[in-house]
């Protein structure tokens, strides 16, 4: 039975590629607050490449066998007593592009977009990722202390893309999200003055030696942005120690190098003790080291376990850090490597987090395309089943023509806006991020499950909630349809997942 009570997707065909949900300052699409079905009952929600957005319909939990009807078929059996890592959760970059996008369009279509994302009745993100000064989605390159040689950092100050892009949205999501936000700081560069020679040259890095007066000034610099922040009633709940620090030496002018051995360093001679000095110890902040791809082609080549390992064997480093964070580039979505290295990390430093916190396709906006919205589903299954505990987007919002100044890997989004028609275009990536972020709320945790056979490009996901309902997400990459039976116990579910579809079932 269908009873899907929200707002439907407006929905729109486009060219060449699959569809989109338009909204506009009139109307958006929403998903209402979700109710857990009553006893003996469970609710699925599917999204799919024919068009359907987190349709709903109503189950029976019975005993009866599966019935099958498609050519192929899977059993997932639930063990509800092995329990692995807790969710943290999910969300999306606060770039100045987003802002720019937000401060164009009318008021009410900006309310719209935030609701979707933050809100009760969107897909309830609970996270958002900081940037520090200016990034690659940036008008042009600042930071927050330009001054030459001001080495005690007496003219500090947020710039104006701070005051008018990203706190006003920062603000509007702390009161929109149903679960305390979860913001974390990630620096792209230091001032140019700080920094060794020209910005066009490499390695980008911190002048003088490691660990020196300049690290030194970099560490109060990063303190310094947690407590402008915090004077504007904004508390940042994490830090990275810097963003993608392998990219520094790769002619980047917007990134700042490090190597494992020089973030070790850092972390333990200037970073940590003064974090912890200045009151932002590891139960009022969470730093997480790396923050960069799971693999980069240098002479480290696997580099989050090299990054991990040399940080966290050091006593005075390794007291200090949280967290590993690491980004989706270079980890192709049929590639069982990055899952080895994931699984490497937490047997070697499993009491630290693990959180993915930047993903977005490199090849265009990728506007109305199914495919995109796979390989996010795919993405995220596949890191949450290997320790992950979260997910978080780059941009949550870009103009219809990317960012034109921002070079040739034009990142693709949840949430593409035409400015000049007033419209927004949900894609399908916003949906299946919602598949995972709507119905994992903080803390809850991935629990065991078996199937009776392999079948190709299905992929499956189950979590027990706080309030201890059962969540599956099931994932088909496949032409053709597939039979479901998920036994619980003595409860069977059975029902079919369309070709090129995703559901999500829950019950208590």
């Amino acid at each position: 039975m269908n009873i899907y009570c929200g707002k439907p997707c407006a929905e729109r065909k486009i060219t060449g590629a699959d569809s989109v949900c338009v909204c506009n300052q009139t109307y958006c699409d929403d998903f209402p607050a979700l109710i857990l079905p009553k006893t003996g009952h469970a609710l699925v929600y599917e999204s799919g490449k024919s068009g359907q957005r987190f349709r709903e319909t109503q189950l029976k939990l019975n005993a009866r066998p599966l019935m099958r009807s498609a050519k192929e078929s899977q059993t997932i059996t639930i063990d509800r007593n092995q329990s692995y890592q807790s969710i943290i959760g999910f969300g999306g970059a606060f770039t100045d592009e987003f802002g720019m996008v937000l401060n164009a369009v009318p008021n009410e279509l900006s309310a719209y977009l935030m609701e979707s994302y933050f809100g009760k009745n969107g897909i309830e993100y609970n996270m958002g990722r900081l940037p520090v000064a200016s990034t690659d989605y940036s008008a042009h390159y600042y930071t927050y202390d330009d001054n030459v040689d001001d080495k005690q950092l007496t003219k500090f100050a947020l710039a104006k893309e701070d005051l008018e892009l990203k706190i006003p949205h920062l603000k509007t999501a702390q009161r929109l999200c149903t679960a305390p936000l979860k913001l974390f700081g990630s620096a792209w560069a230091a001032p140019d003055w700080m920094k060794t020679g020209p910005k066009d040259k490499s390695p980008n890095q911190l002048k003088g030696e490691t660990g020196g007066e300049y690290y030194d000034i970099w560490a109060k610099y990063l303190v310094k942005f947690l407590d402008v922040y915090a004077a504007q009633n904004i508390s940042i709940w994490g830090l990275t120690t810097q963003n993608e620090p392998t990219w520094g030496r790769q002619f980047i002018p917007n990134d700042l190098f490090f190597d494992p051995e020089m973030q070790r360093v850092f972390v333990a001679k200037n970073l940590g003790p003064l974090l912890h000095k200045s009151g932002y110890t590891s139960d009022k902040l969470k730093l997480m080291i790396f923050d960069d791809n799971v693999w980069r082609n240098t002479s480290w080549h696997n580099t989050l376990q090299q990054f991990a390992d040399t940080v966290l064997a050091d006593r005075e480093a390794e007291k200090y850090v949280s967290g590993i964070a690491y980004h989706w580039y270079e980890s192709s979505t049929g590639d069982e490597y990055p899952d080895v290295v994931l699984d490497a990390v937490h047997e070697k430093h499993g009491d630290r987090f693990m959180l993915m916190t930047e993903a977005c396709h490199l090849s265009g906006l990728g506007n109305g395309r199914w495919d995109f919205g796979e390989h996010y589903a795919h993405d995220i299954i596949r890191d949450l089943n290997h320790w992950t505990t979260g997910w978080v987007e780059w941009n949550m919002a870009l103009g219809l023509n990317g960012c034109p100044r921002c070079g040739p890997n034009q990142c693709g989004t949840a949430i593409v806006v035409d400015i000049e028609k007033r419209e927004a275009y949900k894609q399908p990536t916003f949906y299946t991020i919602g598949h995972f972020s709507k119905f994992l709320p903080p803390n809850s945790v991935r629990i065991g499950h078996k199937l009776d056979k392999t079948v190709n490009n299905l992929f499956v996901l189950t979590m027990k909630r706080t309030d201890n309902a059962i969540v599956v997400v099931v994932l088909n990459q496949n032409d053709s349809e597939i039979d479901l039976q998920i036994v619980d116990s003595n409860n069977r579910l059975n029902h079919t997942i369309p070709q090129r579809s995703i559901q999500t079932f829950i019950w208590q």
